[in-house]
């Protein structure tokens, strides 16, 4: 009789909590993805520089 009453009451307390952490989980995984996408940005255009380095090193030494 009592687990009667108490599973829609329980029910009604759980949902919000589940949604909460959802919500949370759902938060942390684009924070992630932007930093991870700002991460390769930051590393791609570290290897062009170094690549053009590396190009304008070999002219340099083909000219002269």
């Amino acid at each position: 009789m009592i687990g009667l009453i108490i599973a829609p009451l329980a029910g009604k307390m759980v949902k919000p909590l589940a949604r909460g952490a959802v919500r949370a989980t759902v938060g942390v995984a684009l924070e992630v993805r932007k930093m991870a996408a700002q991460t390769s940005e930051e590393l791609q255009d570290l290897a062009a520089e170094v690549r053009d380095a590396e190009l304008g090193e070999k002219k340099k030494r083909s000219t002269s």
